[in-house]
C-alpha cells in the first residue's frame, strides 16, 4: 500500500527505503511511461542515482498492466543490451514484487477484482472444516510457508503428506506408488473451476504452463496495483481512492464474504455518485448498510483513513523485503540478519505448534555479536542460499557471540473499588492503572470474583506475555480457564489479534477485560468487545499509547486508544493510585512529571526500599585506594552513585569529556554513555548486586548494541539490555538509563525523547535504584526530559562525570 501523488508525473529520486539491484530477483525503478497504441514503452534503472537507464518494451497484452512511475517492477526473460521485450511469447512483468500475493486472493480476483482487494484490506477469520481423507498413508506437516519474491507470490501448503497412487486398471502392474506430495484442500463437491485451477498454478508457477502463468501474473499485478493506491493526495490532504467497480450480478455478490464491507467502502468513498442509483446497486447498499447511522459511517471512515495512512508508512519501513534482497553477508552488515547457522542439539518442542531451535554460528567474529537482535524480535528464517525463503517464523529468546536460540513455528483499597465497579457496570469500566498500582492482581481479582458469581469471562491483552501473566496467577486460585479451545469454559484468554479464532463467533460472554487497553487502537480493541454484553478496560493512557509510525495518522487522532476516548465519561473510571513498586524518590519522578502527586506508597516499607549491596565496603575502599593513589581523579560522583541512599542520580557527561553522538547504520550511538553504563554496572555487580536485578533502558538500538557489545563478560550474564517499549508492564530492582543524544548542532533531535508517556515510563520501572546518563545542554532542548531536570536539580540529584579509566583498577 501506498500513497500517491499525481504518480503521472516522472519521478526522478527514490525514496530510502526502496532496494534497486539486477541479476535473477532485479528490481527496477521505473523513471518513465510512454504509452503508445498496442504498446507502452518503460524506461527502467536499476541504480539510485537513475544515471543507468534500461527500457522494456510491453506488449500482446502485457500494455494493458497499471505501471506508473515511480513503482517498482521486477522483470523475467532476457535483455538484449539493456533492452527487455515482454510479450505473448516471452517474459514477464511483476508489478512491485515484494508485496507478496497468496494464491488465493488472487483466485477470488478472477470473477471480482473488487472482492479480491477488500479481502487484503479486511481479513476474515479462518473457519474450521471436518471432512475425511483417502488414500493417505501419512501427514508429515501441515500449513508451509511457499515464499516466491520473484513472481511476488506467497502461500501455504494445506498438508505435505505421503499418499498412496493406484496405477490405471488396464496396466499389468497393479502394485500402488508411494509419494510424497502437497496437498490442496477443498471443501464441497469435485469442482474443475478456474478459481480452484489459477490457485494450484501459483502455488506451482514453475509446472503451469507459460500462458496460464502469464495470466494470472498479469492478474496479480492488477491486484497489487489497486492495493498500492488506495489512498490519493489531494491539496495535502489524503484521502481513500476508488475501487474496482461493483458487478451488477446478484448470483455473484450472492455469497460474498466481503457484502458488507463492500458496500460500506462504496458508501464512504462515493455514497452519493450518479451511478449508484442503479437499482441493482442501490438496492444492495440499503440492504447491505441502512442500519449504519452517518455518526458511524463517520468513525468508520475515518479510521479507515488512519489505518491505511500507517500501513503506507509500516509497508516501507518493513524489513522483510531484505530476507531475500540482501545476502547473509549484507544484512549482518546492517545489523538486521545473523548467517551461517548450523541446528545445535535437539529440537525442544514447547506447546503445540512452537518448537525451541538453537543455533550455532559457524563465522563469529572477535568484535562480538555483530547483530541488532534482541530477545522478543520477530524473524525468519530462510536457507542461506536464498533458495527456500521464509522456511518458519518465530522469535528470538536468546542471543550471544556464538549461538542463536529461537521460538519457531514449526520442528526444524482503591482496588476493592475497582473490582466492585467492574462487576456492578452496566455497560463498561475504566480502570487507569498507574505504574506500580498492581493492574495484573487487580485484573485476576476482578476475573476471581466474576468467576465465583458464575459469569462468564473473555480475557485479552495486546500481547501473549500480559495475557500469560494473568493466567499464571489464577492457576494458583484454581480458576478453570481455557487458551482458547473448549467453549465451556467460564474464562476464555487470548490476544485481541486472537479474536478471529472460530470459537468467537459461537460464544457470547458475559465480561470482556482487556488489559494494556491504553496500548491498543481503537479498532484493535473493538474487536473483542462485540463478543461480551459489559466490558472493562485497564490501562493507564500516562504510560505508552498505540504504536503509529505515520505523521498525518497520528496528526488526525491515530494514537487515541478507546481506553483514553471512554475516559471522558468520570464516572466510568476507577483510579489506582497506590503502587508497591517504587521507592519514595523514585516515585516522585513521576508525580512531578505527570501525575501531579496523585501517585501513593501503598505502605512505608515500600517507601524506603534500598538496593541490598552486601560488598559496598569493599568497592569502597578500592574506590579510596584509587583516590589516594591519584589525587587528580574525582570519584566523589562514584561513591554517590553507589550508596544505596540515593535512590536516583542523574550524570550529565558533556562539561568535563568529549561525549557527542555519532549515527552509524541508520542508528544513534553515545559511546561514552556506554562506557559509563559499563562501569555504573560493573560496580554494582561487584558491590554484591545479581545480574538478573540490573536492567539497562535506551531509547535507540544502536546505542543497545554498542551497550551489549560492552557487556561479553560472563560477568554480565543475566543484565538485560533493551528499550523503552520492551520494558513496559515489568521492573527492575536496578535501572540504568542512557539519553544518548548529545550534540551542539541545532535541528532534528528525533521525537522519541519528546514523547512525556514514554519517559514516564523509563523512570518507572526501577523499584529501588535508578541511575540516568545524558547530556543536560543538548536534553533541556526536550520539554519532558527538561521538567524532569528541573526537578532533579531541585532535588539536587544532578552530578558530572569526569572520564576515568578505572575499569582495570576498579571493575576487575
Amino acid at each position: 500500500m501506498m500513497l500517491i501523488e499525481n504518480k503521472s508525473k516522472k519521478l526522478r529520486k527514490v525514496p530510502d527505503h526502496v532496494v534497486l539491484s539486477a541479476g535473477p530477483n532485479n528490481r527496477y525503478w521505473v523513471v518513465d511511461v510512454e504509452e503508445r497504441p498496442g504498446s507502452k514503452t518503460l524506461t527502467i534503472s536499476n541504480h539510485k542515482s537513475l544515471q543507468t537507464t534500461e527500457t522494456c518494451l510491453l506488449k500482446d497484452g502485457w500494455e494493458m498492466s497499471p505501471v506508473l512511475c515511480g513503482d517498482v517492477i521486477h522483470l523475467e526473460g532476457c535483455s538484449n543490451n539493456g533492452s527487455w521485450i515482454v510479450d505473448r511469447e516471452q517474459g514477464f512483468l511483476v508489478l512491485h514484487p515484494d508485496t507478496l500475493i497468496s494464491g488465493t486472493s488472487i483466485a477470488s480476483g478472477i470473477r471480482c477484482m473488487r472482492r479480491a482487494v477488500l479481502g487484503d484490506m479486511f481479513k476474515a477469520p479462518q473457519w474450521q472444516i471436518s471432512g475425511h481423507n483417502c488414500h493417505h498413508h501419512r501427514t508429515f506437516r501441515h500449513r508451509d510457508n511457499v515464499w516466491s519474491p520473484r513472481f511476488g507470490l506467497k502461500g501455504k501448503i494445506d498438508l505435505t503428506a505421503q499418499v498412496s497412487i493406484q496405477r490405471p486398471r488396464n496396466t499389468s502392474l497393479r502394485t500402488s506408488e508411494m509419494k510424497t506430495v502437497p496437498l490442496e484442500l477443498k471443501t464441497g463437491k469435485e469442482s474443475n473451476s478456474i478459481e480452484h485451477r489459477s490457485q494450484t498454478g501459483n502455488m506451482h508457477p514453475v509446472v503451469a504452463g507459460h500462458m496460464d502463468r502469464r495470466e494470472l501474473v498479469k492478474l496479480r499485478n492488477t491486484l497489487v496495483h489497486h492495493i498500492h493506491n488506495s489512498l490519493e493526495k489531494k491539496d495535502n490532504k489524503s484521502n481513500l481512492c476508488r475501487l474496482p467497480e461493483i458487478v451488477s450480478n446478484r448470483q455473484t455478490c450472492q455469497y460474498c464474504p466481503q457484502r458488507r464491507n463492500c458496500a460500506l467502502y462504496e458508501r464512504v468513498v462515493d455514497g452519493d455518485s450518479e451511478h449508484l442509483q442503479e437499482g441493482v446497486i442501490r438496492d444492495f447498499l440499503d440492504q447491505e448498510t441502512g442500519h449504519v447511522t452517518a455518526p458511524h459511517l463517520k468513525y468508520f471512515s475515518h479510521w479507515l483513513l488512519l489505518c491505511f495512512l500507517e500501513a503506507t508508512t509500516m509497508e516501507a519501513k518493513n524489513g522483510r523485503k531484505n530476507v531475500w534482497l540482501l545476502s547473509p553477508e549484507e544484512g549482518e552488515k546492517q545489523g538486521s540478519c545473523v548467517g551461517n547457522l548450523q541446528l545445535s542439539g535437539s529440537v525442544v518442542t514447547q506447546s503445540d505448534g512452537v518448537y525451541l531451535h538453537r543455533f550455532r554460528r559457524g563465522c563469529v567474529s572477535s568484535q562480538g555479536p555483530a547483530v541488532g537482535l534482541a530477545s522478543g524480535d520477530r524473524v525468519v528464517l530462510s536457507d542461506q542460499e536464498g533458495r527456500f525463503v521464509g522456511l518458519a517464523t518465530g522469535y528470538v529468546r536468546e542471543v550471544s557471540t556464538a549461538s542463536v536460540s529461537c521460538t519457531l513455528d514449526r520442528s526444524q483499597q482503591t482496588s476493592k473499588t475497582s473490582y466492585e465497579e467492574g462487576s456492578l457496570s452496566k455497560d463498561y469500566t475504566l480502570i487507569v492503572g498507574m505504574p506500580g498500582t498492581g493492574k495484573t492482581t487487580t485484573i485476576c481479582t476482578l476475573v476471581r470474583i466474576l468467576h465465583a458469581c458464575g459469569f462468564s469471562v473473555l480475557l485479552t491483552s495486546y500481547t501473549h506475555s500480559a495475557v500469560d501473566n494473568i493466567l499464571l496467577k489464577l492457576k494458583r486460585f484454581r480458576v478453570g480457564f481455557l487458551r482458547l479451545g473448549q467453549g465451556q469454559k467460564l474464562v476464555v484468554a487470548t490476544t485481541c489479534m486472537g479474536i478471529k479464532h472460530p470459537i468467537f463467533s459461537r460464544r457470547k460472554f458475559d465480561f470482556c477485560i482487556v488489559d494494556e487497553a491504553s496500548q491498543i487502537s481503537q479498532p484493535i480493541c473493538l474487536g473483542p468487545l462485540f463478543y461480551a454484553k459489559r466490558f472493562v478496560l485497564v490501562g493507564d493512557h500516562q504510560q505508552l499509547p498505540p504504536i503509529v509510525q505515520n505523521h498525518e495518522a497520528r496528526s488526525l487522532g491515530m494514537d487515541e486508544s478507546l481506553f483514553k476516548r471512554l475516559e471522558r465519561n468520570s464516572e466510568a473510571v476507577v483510579q489506582l493510585n497506590v503502587q508497591y513498586r517504587m521507592n519514595r524518590q523514585i516515585m516522585s519522578l513521576s508525580n512531578s512529571l505527570m501525575y501531579e502527586g496523585r501517585l501513593e506508597c501503598g505502605s512505608e516499607r515500600t517507601a524506603c526500599a534500598q538496593v541490598t549491596l552486601p560488598f559496598l565496603l569493599s568497592v569502597q575502599s578500592d574506590l579510596s585506594f584509587h583516590s589516594k593513589s591519584h589525587p587528580q581523579h574525582d570519584l566523589t560522583w562514584i561513591q554517590e552513585a553507589l550508596l544505596p541512599d540515593n535512590a536516583v542520580c542523574f550524570w550529565t557527561v558533556q562539561w568535563l569529556v568529549p561525549a557527542l553522538e555519532s549515527v552509524e547504520q541508520g542508528g544513534v550511538s553515545n559511546q561514552t554513555e556506554a562506557e559509563v553504563v559499563h562501569l555504573l554496572v560493573s560496580l554494582l555487580i561487584k558491590a554484591g548486586c545479581k545480574p538478573s536485578d540490573i536492567g539497562i533502558i535506551a531509547p535507540y538500538r544502536q546505542q543497545l548494541k554498542s551497550i551489549s557489545g560492552l557487556l561479553q563478560s560472563s560477568a554480565f550474564i543475566g543484565v538485560e539490555v533493551n528499550t523503552v517499549d520492551k520494558y513496559q508492564g515489568r521492573d527492575k530492582s536496578v535501572i540504568v538509563l542512557s539519553f544518548v543524544r548529545s550534540t551542539t548542532e541545532e535541528g532534528n533531535l528525533g521525537e522519541l525523547l519528546k514523547d512525556w508517556r514514554r519517559l514516564n515510563v523509563a523512570i518507572t520501572r526501577a523499584k529501588h535504584k535508578l541511575l540516568m546518563v545524558g547530556s543536560a545542554s543538548t536534553l533541556r532542548r526536550y520539554e519532558p526530559v527538561e521538567k524532569l531536570l528541573t526537578h532533579l536539580q531541585q532535588e539536587n540529584m544532578i552530578s558530572f562525570y569526569q572520564k576515568l579509566h578505572l575499569h582495570h583498577a576498579v571493575c576487575d
